[in-house]
């Protein structure tokens, strides 16, 4: 069964999962890139594949945000400061940083609270 919502998850269990109300309206490509190996000669010429370090990947994401209790949500992981778990709509999981989220009022008469939001992350893996 698919994640319909994204969420944050905190791996140390100490702020709750929270699941975005809406998932992101925009977003850059997650991916930190296909996994390369190199060949290491050894000391008798035996040739050994070894993984190449993926280097880390800034993440921009987008959208709206129609609660109070949903930006101090937001906020919670921001001021959490380790890496955390995100959880995209396509069963994705990867390991990032929150590193800043800016916000702007887009508030209506119905809906006053209504903010729109750009969360800036630091991808360090992906998961799943």
């Amino acid at each position: 069964m698919s994640l319909v919502r994204w969420q944050f998850e905190d791996p140390d269990g100490i702020l709750p999962t929270w699941t975005f109300p809406i998932n992101p309206a925009t977003m850059d490509a997650p991916d930190l890139g296909d996994e390369v190996t190199i060949n290491i000669f050894g000391l008798r010429g035996e040739v050994h594949d070894a993984p190449m370090p993926q280097r880390s990947l800034n993440w921009t994401f987008q959208g709206v945000l129609y609660t109070l209790a949903d930006q101090e949500a937001m906020e919670g992981f921001l001021n959490n400061a380790r890496p955390i778990k995100v959880h995209d709509h396509s069963e994705r999981v990867f390991l990032a940083m929150l590193q800043s989220v800016d916000t702007t009022r887009a508030g209506t008469r119905r809906t006053p609270q209504r903010h729109k939001y750009t969360a800036h992350m630091l991808m360090l893996e992906r998961l799943t």
